[in-house]
């Protein structure tokens, strides 16, 4: 079993948005991140609805944002389980040693990850926290 470090919670990041008849756009400069994005990747949703995520990572930061649907996002570290909803245009900063969980709430659902690292294998931790922290609210 691993042992999980203190760290940061999750916390909603805003971005700055716009909709009008033309559609919606959202405005990221990379320069209020706490970290330097070296890798993107974008992820639907399919016909099962399958869960996405499902482990945390040792050093790599994430900025997990919602292009399209409504996402609902379960994390827990060594001291808190949580779970949020988010919707277009909204957005989630997550540390290192935050465990995730991202559930597709709608069919249309969608979204990208900023990550501060390049993909490595030995940065993943599949296995949940040995939580101190009440059930996911």
């Amino acid at each position: 079993m691993i042992q999980y470090l203190d760290t940061s919670n999750p916390t909603e990041f805003k971005l700055e948005s716009f909709e009008d008849d033309r559609g919606f756009l959202s405005v990221l400069p990379f320069t209020e991140l706490p970290f330097i994005p070296k890798r993107l990747f974008a992820i639907t949703t399919n016909l099962t609805m399958e869960s996405r995520g499902r482990h945390a990572h040792k050093t790599c930061w994430q900025l997990i944002i919602v292009t399209a649907g409504t996402l609902r996002i379960n994390y827990e570290n060594k001291s808190i389980n949580h779970s949020i909803k988010l919707v277009l245009g909204q957005s989630l900063l997550v540390p290192p040693w935050n465990w995730c969980e991202v559930i597709f709430e709608s069919i249309n659902s969608s979204f990208v990850v900023l990550a501060s690292h390049l993909y490595d294998a030995e940065d993943y931790i599949t296995e949940r926290p040995n939580s101190t922290a009440t059930d996911i609210k």
